[in-house]
Formats: structure tokens, C-alpha cells, sequence
């Protein structure tokens, strides 16, 4: 799993934003986590995903905030749904999803989430050498 590559696969090319899901692998972890979100929670996850796309990040702070503290890691907000995500040239690239259950955003979601980030950007330099 260490020297897997983490790339990028296109989930919806909008009006404003393309959107990506990283992929290690054949694994889309932002996709199964909402796979697996009971039917009303992941509608309204699409839904938000979707309407990104389409009109760009939100300027309701109870839909979307940048996290202060962490390069370019920002966090959409559907419900207890949380997606965080980064932008790489300018696309919206999701790196990680949990359900909120407390206050702030946990310590290791946040890590999750730049782990992937890292190892994406990190195999996108490689690739640029």
C-alpha cells in the first residue's frame, strides 16, 4: 500500500467546478463512504456535490468553511456529512468523507484527508519530473 499511487477520477464536470475523487488504486473511498450513507444522507450529499459543480463553493458558512491551520483543506457541509477536500489546478479534488459527531472537525479525519493529499500531490510531481 506504500508505494500505491493516489490519482484523480473525474465525479462531475460542472458549469463552475470540475469535481474528482481520489482513487488509490481501484479504491474510491470519498465514494464508498457515501455508498454506504443511509438513502436520505447521501442525497443530500450529492446534492450538495452536484450544486457545487454547478454554481461554485458556497458562501453559507453552514454548507462550507476553509480549515484554518491546513494547506489549501477545506470542508463542505451536508447535514453530519462532512467532504473534505483540496483544489489542485483549479479543480476540486475530495480526499476524504466522515460523519460529524462531535464538535470541530476531528484530528484524524483532518489527517486522513491530507495523508491523501499529499501522496496525490506528492505522485503528481513525480509524474512531472
Amino acid at each position: 500500500m506504500a508505494g500505491e499511487v493516489m490519482q484523480r477520477e473525474l465525479l462531475r464536470a460542472g458549469a463552475r467546478l470540475r469535481t474528482y475523487v481520489l482513487r488509490r488504486g481501484e479504491r474510491r473511498e470519498v465514494l464508498e463512504f457515501l455508498d454506504g450513507l443511509p438513502p436520505s444522507e447521501r442525497k443530500k450529499s450529492v446534492a450538495l456535490l452536484v450544486r457545487v459543480a454547478d454554481h461554485g463553493i458556497p458562501s453559507n458558512p453552514q454548507k462550507y468553511k476553509r480549515l484554518k491551520g491546513y494547506r489549501d483543506l477545506h470542508e463542505l457541509k451536508a447535514g453530519q456529512v462532512r467532504l473534505l477536500f483540496f483544489f489542485d489546478r483549479g479543480d476540486l479534488v475530495l480526499a476524504h468523507a466522515f460523519r460529524k459527531r462531535g464538535r470541530g472537525t476531528p484530528a484524524r479525519e483532518i489527517q486522513a484527508a491530507t495523508w491523501r493529499r499529499d501522496r496525490y500531490l506528492g505522485g503528481q510531481e513525480e509524474a512531472d519530473q
